[in-house]
């Protein structure tokens, strides 16, 4: 394992474990709050991870996995259609 993959395993652990260490109630809304403004580091932190490891239900932490994919699915393509010339 090199450095740089120990210290990107370590840095999503720490996130899970602050997202964990919410208030149940504002877990998910945190998360939510990530996926929409487009913060990649902790997005992938969460879906990357066990459901328990950030303290969220499976199915919570399901649809935040399906959530990501779509917003990540979507700003690929419109970057796609802006490369292309495409409006």
């Amino acid at each position: 394992m090199t450095a740089s993959v120990f210290h990107r395993e370590q840095r999503d652990r720490q996130i899970r474990d602050s997202i964990r260490d919410l208030p149940e109630r504002d877990r998910l809304p945190f998360v939510l709050r990530a996926i929409a403004t487009g913060d990649r580091v902790t997005v992938n932190a969460v879906v990357h991870g066990p459901s328990y490891t950030s303290g969220l239900s499976d199915k919570e932490h399901a649809a935040l996995t399906r959530l990501a994919a779509t917003k990540a699915a979507v700003a690929a393509a419109e970057a796609a259609a802006e490369a292309a010339g495409i409006d």
